[in-house]
């Protein structure tokens, strides 16, 4: 079938089983976020037997009882061979915008996984929570860039230890979020990763030097590759290596030192588990700590790298 039928019978049938499961029980609403929230999976095939590559995230806004979302959750995706990635939202949770489904204030900056849930995703079940604007760009902690590049890092290292054939996929992603960071500083931002692209290449039209000279090339390779099934996607490791130098360089220049939206809870969590991995220091600045070692031994190439990369793991991941 071909990607429009695909999709028609892809939503029907997660439906179908989520009714199955008492849907309207346990949820207000459901909305597809990630790919699929922007209209923009990924397939492969021709036009009339495509095959999906890409995963799909669902955000499951539940009425009360989050123990009983995550049951729901936990019997829904074992109904199918795609991949679904779904997460229990609160109710007072999106209908504040809030970072967390549990807390006391509503935080004035807000995460960048929020900020694409309100202005990248769409309702494919129950009440319509989405308001386009409710969250403005202006909100998003600036400090989402330095930890989207550090997380790709990460999750690089674990790649190239257990499934050294998906590499060059996690390669590509870390580039292009080196792309997504450089519009998150410069106000260019969109949950649309071809529009991030588009506003790039807007930034070069402008005589603008995005990252340095050779990376906006790397940059459009890494997209076709992860977005257009383009050809396999090749950087050599000292060049990785300096597009993440001067990302971090960028941070040293906007003050990009600590995060803003991090609660008590977060913070006592990453301290227990930091504690239980035998670290010492600052139980405050664990993440900052954490995330500025990593990319140091990422752009120096330090033996140190799978070290802090399973620290990461462990304790952020």
């Amino acid at each position: 079938m071909n990607k429009k039928e695909y999709e028609i019978d892809l939503f029907q049938r997660i439906l179908s089983v989520m009714k199955t499961h008492e849907l309207t029980e346990i949820a207000e609403s459901v909305i597809l976020t990630g790919s699929f929230g922007r209209d923009e999976a990924t397939y492969t095939g021709d036009e009339e037997n495509v095959e999906l590559k890409s995963d799909i995230e669902i955000a499951i806004v539940y009425k009360s009882g989050k123990k009983r979302a995550l049951a729901f959750i936990e019997s829904i995706t074992k109904c199918f061979d795609e991949e679904l990635n779904c997460m229990p939202l609160s109710k007072k949770r999106i209908q504040r915008g809030d970072n967390f489904n549990y807390t006391l204030f509503s935080q004035k900056k807000k995460s960048l996984f929020m900020y694409d849930l309100m202005n990248g995703s769409k309702t494919l079940w129950g009440h319509e929570y989405l308001t386009h604007g409710k969250i403005i760009l202006s909100q998003v902690d600036l400090y989402e860039a330095k930890r989207l590049i550090a997380n790709r890092i990460g999750e690089l290292i674990f790649v190239q230890q257990n499934h050294p054939e998906d590499a060059d996929r996690w390669k590509a992603k870390l580039v292009t979020a080196i792309g997504t960071a450089y519009l998150l500083l410069n106000g260019g931002y969109h949950p649309s990763y071809r529009k991030q692209m588009e506003e790039l290449k807007r930034y070069c039209a402008q005589g603008k030097r995005v990252i340095s000279n050779e990376f906006i090339q790397y940059y459009y390779q890494a997209f076709s590759f992860l977005r257009e099934n383009g050809a396999v996607f090749n950087i050599e490791g000292h060049l990785l290596r300096n597009f993440v130098e001067k990302a971090v360089e960028m941070f040293q220049q906007n003050h990009i030192d600590r995060p803003k939206i991090n609660c008590l809870s977060r913070k006592l969590k990453y301290g227990i588990r930091y504690l239980r991995c035998g670290g010492r220091g600052n139980l405050f600045q664990i993440e900052e700590n954490i995330i500025n070692t990593l990319l140091c031994v990422f752009t120096e190439d330090s033996g140190d790298i799978q070290r802090v990369a399973a620290l990461w793991h462990e304790v952020l991941y």
